[in-house]
């Protein structure tokens, strides 16, 4: 019997193409993709579980549990001597002692306590400038507000934390000039911070008069100062009386930055891009092919190697170009 192809033939079999392609576009365009990022998954899985097995095997321990006594000491053994570095030469970049204040007690109102101490420690500084027969400028302020200032307003703790340290500081500078003999300060400045990646430096600017046998003593005291940082930046020197048989007065402007190490031993946290310091610990590592933990490392690398060429895996992979959108759709195959 010979099939004859009718025109109520024509809608089943329209019905089946379109059945069939749409099944085949789903395929093509949905399923083959998904299924390349699953089996992509499934290898991530398969070396992950791998490098938690040897991790398990090698970390064991006689216990069961716990990290080999030798892997720790060899850790132990790297760590120190970065650590010890890092003790030893912070010890130099500090200002300790030079920020002393007493902090607002709990329970306190900020700005009372702030009424009371701060006018205590400008008497403190004017008493020891009589002692040491030193004309302070009243013009000296340390750019902290005075409690008449703060009527009617609101400050905060650290406000008042923030004030009283930098009018300790500021004492501390004036004492460095009572100690080394200033007949007259005339100006205190301290710059803002300025940050770097390990240090932050301070600079301080200074205008007073001092005898010429003193300036010479102070000026080789800062240079052989071996408890602190302190760098002179500049100066300049006028005299007044070239005429004088005596010691001449000499009106000095000073420039010296000091250094304050920054902790970085903070439990957690980021390694630091240290630019350009001197310094640089490195982070220790095992060697690699030096036991178990070698092997691990090893197929660590190789599996960022792998998701690198594949583009960084599929949920890093960059934004496809026009032509990767539309080729399926073009050529499907």
């Amino acid at each position: 019997m010979q099939f004859k192809f009718q025109r109520y033939h024509i809608a089943p079999l329209v019905l089946f193409l379109v059945l069939v392609g749409s099944i085949v576009g789903v395929y093509q365009f949905y399923f083959k993709e998904q299924l390349e990022i699953y089996a992509e998954n499934r290898a991530m899985r398969d070396t992950l579980v791998s490098i938690v097995t040897r991790l398990e095997t090698s970390f064991r321990g006689d216990g069961g549990v716990g990290v080999p006594d030798e892997m720790v000491a060899k850790t132990r053994a790297r760590v120190n001597p970065y650590l010890q570095a890092v003790e030893r030469r912070a010890r130099f970049f500090n200002i300790e002692g030079m920020e002393d204040f007493s902090p607002v007690p709990e329970g306190d109102i900020p700005r009372f306590h702030y009424q009371e101490a701060m006018p205590a420690m400008w008497q403190d500084i004017r008493q020891k400038a009589r002692e040491a027969r030193c004309d302070l400028s009243n013009g000296i302020t340390f750019d902290v507000p005075f409690p008449e200032d703060l009527a009617g307003r609101t400050v905060t703790r650290q406000e008042v934390h923030n004030w009283l340290r930098r009018l300790s500081f500021g004492a501390s500078m004036a004492q460095m000039l009572f100690d080394a003999n200033a007949t007259r300060i005339t100006g205190i400045n301290v710059w803002p911070d300025r940050e770097g990646a390990l240090f932050s430096q301070r600079t301080v600017g200074f205008a007073f008069t001092m005898e010429l046998s003193d300036l010479a003593r102070f000026l080789e005291r800062l240079e052989l100062e071996d408890e602190r940082y302190i760098n002179i930046n500049g100066f300049r020197i006028v005299s007044q009386n070239l005429l004088t048989a005596n010691s001449p007065q000499l009106s000095v402007e000073l420039l010296l930055t000091f250094a304050i190490y920054k902790d970085q031993t903070v439990p957690g946290a980021p390694a630091r891009d240290l630019g350009t310091d001197t310094f640089q610990p490195s982070t220790p590592t095992f060697v690699a092919g030096g036991g178990a933990d070698g092997n691990v490392q090893d197929m660590l690398a190789a599996l960022q190697a792998r998701r690198m060429e594949q583009g960084g895996g599929a949920e890093q992979r960059p934004e496809r170009t026009l032509w990767q959108r539309w080729r399926p759709y073009i050529w499907p195959f």
